[in-house]
């Protein structure tokens, strides 16, 4: 069965590194490639749903976060793995539809892929991206790299299976199934 696997990218896919513009500086988490070549020979699609709001703060722009996403997604290329679509969100209000925690990116991936929200998951390292999860109905993967070791030991949130790395939260997707 295809389903939707949502990927925060910070933290998650690339080391996090604050407002990141330049992508000679993209970095890939050791395993990331091969946990997403994994998704991608289950026939899942792969989709990156990020929050951008450095471009509302002047910090970046568009075509900034365009050439990093370029660059990341050459490297994962290089190492045999694909992302099918990549959601941002350049806001800085909180309320804005798209913006993690609020469920806009997730919903618009599930209707583009024609995918249900209630059989996806999605990982990533930050309160937020559970949080969005939550909000959309699907289930949710904290991942302990980035941001999410410290969101662990806040115990503020409660995702549905905590994972070492990427490459731990798709062995749980996989064996999930």
């Amino acid at each position: 069965m295809r389903r939707l696997i949502l990927l925060d990218r910070d933290g998650t896919i690339i080391v996090n590194k604050h407002y990141l513009k330049d992508p000679a500086e993209v970095e890939l988490i050791p395993g990331a490639s091969g946990a997403i070549k994994r998704l991608n020979g289950a026939g899942h699609a792969v989709v990156i749903v990020s929050n951008q709001s450095g471009v509302a703060r002047g910090l970046m722009t568009v075509h900034d976060v365009g050439k990093v996403m370029g660059a990341m997604l050459a490297q994962l290329m290089m190492e045999g793995a694909g992302i099918d679509r990549i959601f941002t969100c350049p806001e800085v209000d909180d309320d804005a539809p798209c913006r993690k925690p609020n469920s806009g990116m997730l919903k618009r991936a599930a209707k583009e892929f024609n995918l249900p929200l209630d059989e996806a998951v999605i990982v990533g390292d930050s309160a937020s991206d559970v949080n969005a999860g939550i909000n959309a109905g699907c289930r949710t993967v904290l991942v302990r790299t980035g941001y999410g070791g410290g969101v662990e030991a806040a115990g503020e949130i409660n995702p549905d299976y905590v994972a070492d790395d990427l490459k731990a939260a798709v062995e749980w997707i996989l064996n999930e199934e």
